[in-house]
Parts: structure tokens; sequence; C-alpha cells
């Protein structure tokens, strides 16, 4: 029996009409300029920006090709990467969905492509995977030192550490790279290791 990774309990914070305190059940919308009037299940009518409302609907409509959302902590990680103009380290506990995180990063902002996955050998179908399913793409897995990175059709290339050295010339080579993501990056805490140098390089 496979183990499932533990999930947190999130609890999603209802809105509520600030005249009468009932929970602010939409019935009817319009758009004024830049704001939306809705009216309530309850008889009032609240103001909301709708540029602000309408930025905040793209992360809560980012799903998978099977109808997977967000977690409402997730999407605050991902804004937490916007903010730090994806220079960031996401160091969540294992489970808690930081390929999810970075793959959603990448759907939501595609001026980060071409991008590079660094893993472990044995994650790299898994990343594969998580990619299609998240962003729609097909990524390029680099196996062999003499696999080359085809950037007129891929612009998401997945490689092992360790097949990193054999290959670090061509992928500088394969376009103009703007994203690398580490994962796992205990594997290159080793300042004087190979790895780590050409990880950095």
């Amino acid at each position: 029996q496979t183990r499932q990774p533990h999930m947190p309990s999130v609890r999603i914070k209802q809105a509520k009409c600030g005249y009468c305190g009932k929970i602010a059940r939409e019935v009817e919308r319009e758009i004024v300029g830049s704001y939306f009037f809705k009216k309530l299940e309850c008889g009032h009518t609240i103001c909301e920006d709708a540029v602000k409302a309408l930025e905040e609907s793209k992360y809560e409509d980012l799903s998978s090709s099977d109808g997977k959302s967000l977690y409402p902590f997730q999407i605050e990680t991902v804004k937490f990467a916007e903010k730090s103009n994806f220079r960031c380290l996401i160091a969540h506990e294992m489970g808690l969905g930081k390929t999810i995180i970075a793959l959603a990063s990448l759907k939501l902002h595609p001026e980060l492509l071409p991008c590079i996955i660094v893993c472990k050998s044995n994650l790299t179908a898994q990343w594969f995977v998580e990619i299609h399913r998240w962003t729609g793409k097909i990524a390029q897995v680099i196996t062999k030192s003499t696999d080359d990175p085809e950037p007129n059709f891929f612009d998401i290339f997945i490689v092992s550490y360790d097949m990193l050295r054999r290959v670090s010339d061509k992928l500088k080579n394969a376009g103009s790279i703007k994203t690398i993501i580490f994962d796992e990056t205990q594997m290159i805490k080793n300042t004087g290791a190979a790895r780590t140098r050409y990880a950095l390089d």
C-alpha cells in the first residue's frame, strides 16, 4: 500500500458581508469602470477593485490537466517567489508540493522560459510527468552525454546532477536560458565538490 504524503489541514476563510456579517454569496455582478459591484444573497451590495480581483483569480484558476488546484499556502508561496523575482529558496517539508509551486510559477510566467531543471537522476521521470500535467509542455530529458539539447523544440530541459557536468557546455549553448530550478539542493551543499562547481557555473 502506497503511503500518501501528509497534507496540512487548511481552513478556507469565507468572505462575509461587511454590513450584516452573513456569508457573502454573490447573486449578481456589474462592472463599472475598474470596479465590480456585487449584489449578495443577503441583499447588500459590495464594491471590489476589478483589477485586484482579476489578479487574484489567476492563482485560483490555475489547475492541472487532471483538475487539481493549488492549496492556499501554495498560492502564497508562488506570490513569495514573484516578490523575490524568482531568486528564492522554497523549503517546505517533503510532500507539500514544491514541484507544483515551481511549475505553477512557470505556467503563470512564460517569460521565465527557457528553463533548466536539475534534480536527482531517479526524479527526472517524475518531473517530466508533472511538467506536462501542470504546464501542458513536453520537456526534454538529458540522459546521456551524447544527448544534444533541442531549443527549437523544447523550452524546458531536465538534467540530473550527475549528468550536469557532462553536458553543461551544451546547455550553455542551448539558447538563452532564463531560469534554473535546483531540486533537492542538499546535493550541492559541499562547495568543494565538482557537482557544486558545475551547478554554480
